[in-house]
């Protein structure tokens, strides 16, 4: 025999897991935003550092490789 819960337990239950699946999803996009971002700014950085290195060792009359 099934046992059927009340009404106002289901409301509860429902809701519950939503706000578990939604929080989950939410933490998700948050973690893939601050990766993609984190890896944008990583290598702008490291461009901008190897664009200046490169323009001193032109500047110096030095082979850039």
């Amino acid at each position: 025999m099934r046992i059927q819960h009340p009404f106002a337990r289901r409301i509860v239950i429902a809701f519950t897991l939503m706000a578990m699946l939604l929080s989950g999803l939410f933490s998700l996009g948050i973690v893939v935003i601050v990766n993609s971002t984190e890896k944008r700014l990583a290598t702008q950085d490291l461009k901008r550092e190897l664009d200046i290195l490169l323009e001193h060792d032109i500047a110096q009359g030095e082979s850039p490789v």
